[in-house]
């Protein structure tokens, strides 16, 4: 692994840097997934906070959502992350 010296750089800017990076990154991933829509358009993750409010669940069924594997999420710096796209097809599969 490379070693990187990070020196004067604003909190906000290494936030925005590492932010974009991992956005990238997760790109790169989905795109190589034929299954997914490529649109890049429509690739936006929203927290587990953000998802509960567009589905107007509890956290816990979220929580349970995600275990079951009806509703996918992330890892993102520690931090589980909904595709808005997966929330959009749960929402469809279940009417």
């Amino acid at each position: 692994m490379k070693e990187i010296k990070i020196v004067n750089v604003e909190i906000e800017s290494l936030i925005e840097i590492i932010r974009n990076t991992v956005s990238e990154e997760l790109v790169k991933i989905f795109d190589n997934q034929p299954e997914r829509n490529n649109d890049e358009n429509n690739f936006e993750l929203l927290t587990t906070k953000e998802c509960i409010e567009v589905l107007k669940i509890s956290k816990t069924t979220l929580w349970k959502l995600a275990k079951e594997g009806a509703l996918p999420c992330l890892k993102v710096g520690g931090k589980n992350m909904y595709l808005r796209e997966d929330i959009e097809n749960y929402i469809k599969d279940i009417r």
